[in-house]
């Protein structure tokens, strides 16, 4: 490790001589670039809380929030405990800590990708062909499905090929989905 203290680096959050050593510049840009992340984590969780109407995507930014802290959590025990040696093993204990810090780091890149798929014009405004009670679970922000299907039926009138994700029993009940699969 470039420096054995967290959340600081040598003391400092602009440490001397971070910009001309490899070492400590690799260890110091991640370091900002964790809390980076971290205020981001902050921003996508408020401004989702604030503006978002689907219940399961203000979820999804606290769910964001809480592994990025708790990435910074793990990166700063893996910094603290690096010297610690864990009897029959190569590694110590800080060494260790870094599979979860690398794959929560993944996660929230996921959750991330999710996040932005939900919130792009594409996935709000792509109809689903649901029941209004399910529909105000998964989708509340979507057209009717009797406006989508008018849309596909004048488009095939029109000489236009469609196509459609069938969503089937996830939420729905047994009548649901019979009057999913007549519409």
């Amino acid at each position: 490790m470039a420096f054995v203290d967290w959340p600081l680096s040598n003391g400092s959050v602009n440490p001397a001589g971070w910009l001309n050593d490899i070492a400590m510049f690799a260890e110091h840009s991640h370091r900002l670039s964790g809390a980076t992340m971290g205020l981001i984590a902050i921003a996508l969780a408020i401004w989702l809380y604030r503006t978002e109407s689907r219940a399961w995507l203000r979820r999804l930014g606290w769910i964001g929030l809480v592994i990025v802290g708790l990435q910074g959590f793990i990166g700063g025990q893996r910094v603290l405990l690096d010297a610690t040696h864990v009897p029959g093993f190569a590694m110590s204990l800080g060494q260790m800590l870094r599979v979860p810090h690398g794959v929560l780091a993944q996660l929230y890149i996921c959750l991330l990708i999710a996040i932005a798929t939900a919130c792009s014009k594409s996935w709000i405004e792509q109809p689903l062909a649901i029941s209004p009670r399910v529909r105000r679970i998964i989708a509340d922000r979507k057209v009717a499905s009797d406006t989508w299907i008018n849309i596909h039926r004048e488009a095939h009138q029109a000489g236009m090929r469609t196509n459609a994700t069938l969503l089937f029993g996830h939420f729905e009940t047994p009548a649901e989905k019979v009057d999913h699969m007549v519409q």
